[in-house]
């Protein structure tokens, strides 16, 4: 009887593939489907806020703690951090009412950073980059805190309250001489524009101008009403230019102040004559704040 090569073939291809169907099949291990990562709610309460600053609201007995008040809008940037400072997690809010943030981590110990801004002067959201706040202006008022907490099988609730963190430097011209063709008065003086959350330190600083205040219309040659910018130059003294800007705005008349020292927390006001009299300018920390300072040169 002839051999049947094709249908020897067949047979053994089968067998073959029968075999390598019954390996795989013995060696492919079951799916393991990994437990979900157990998470707690965490609630950060941003309490005793007040941004109207128009009426010095902080109490000198709790130090940065500030009234409540719930008409100023504010934004709000938290960001979370774990224990070799990789950020995990970002939140911006803003609004009217008492800022609260809400978060749903795992156990573990993390770093929480917070930065509010008044937006009542001048809009305009900041972006963290590394823990840096970017594009602060000397036109609003600036709050920030840096904590450390643990969370260990249950939700977390914690009030954070915030620490300004900038100065406040406030012009007051008596009876001054102002020619009717002064247009603009403001102040020139090194400040930064940058915070690091991390650090809880400002970047350092360079020259900025501020808003000061435009003489229009009725305000032509009238001593104007104080006037005040925010600042971060709270560490060193530093010298300061009160600037009066013409109407061509070619010609300025520019007033220079050294020794300038101004603290977080706290007031700095700025006094004289800026064209008439030789009383010049004097320097002076109020009460509003904080204890003062008095700076005289």
């Amino acid at each position: 009887m002839p051999i049947n090569l094709i249908s020897i073939m067949n047979k053994s291809l089968t067998l073959f593939f029968c075999l390598l169907l019954l390996i795989s099949a013995a060696c492919k291990k079951p799916h393991r489907t990994d437990p979900p990562v157990e998470t707690h709610e965490v609630t950060f309460n941003i309490s005793g806020l007040d941004l109207n600053l128009t009426t010095g609201p902080i109490v000198n007995s709790v130090g940065d703690k500030l009234k409540t008040n719930s008409t100023t809008p504010y934004f709000l940037s938290y960001t979370l951090y774990d224990q070799s400072n990789k950020t995990l997690t970002i939140k911006q809010t803003d609004g009217t009412s008492t800022p609260v943030i809400k978060d749903n981590i795992p156990n573990g110990t993390y770093t929480a950073t917070f930065f509010l801004i008044n937006l009542s002067a001048n809009s305009g959201y900041v972006v963290p980059s590394g823990g840096n706040i970017q594009n602060i202006t000397n036109s609003n008022d600036f709050f920030s805190k840096k904590i450390t907490f643990v969370v260990s099988g249950n939700s977390v609730t914690q009030n954070v309250i915030l620490n300004r963190i900038d100065a406040k430097i406030e012009v007051k011209l008596k009876d001054d001489t102002i020619p009717k063709h002064v247009s603009r008065i403001y102040l020139s003086l090194p400040d930064s524009t940058q915070f690091n959350t991390l650090t809880q330190q400002y970047l350092s600083p360079a020259t900025v101008n501020t808003l000061g205040v435009y003489l229009d219309g009725a305000k032509k040659g009238i001593t104007p009403a104080p006037f005040a910018s925010y600042t971060s130059n709270h560490i060193t003294p530093f010298t300061l230019s009160i600037v009066a800007v013409f109407d061509n705005s070619a010609q300025t008349y520019t007033k220079v102040i050294s020794n300038v020292v101004c603290e977080r927390n706290k007031i700095t006001v700025l006094t004289g004559k800026l064209f008439g009299g030789t009383a010049g300018i004097g320097v002076s920390i109020p009460k509003t704040w904080a204890p003062a300072d008095t700076v005289k040169f």
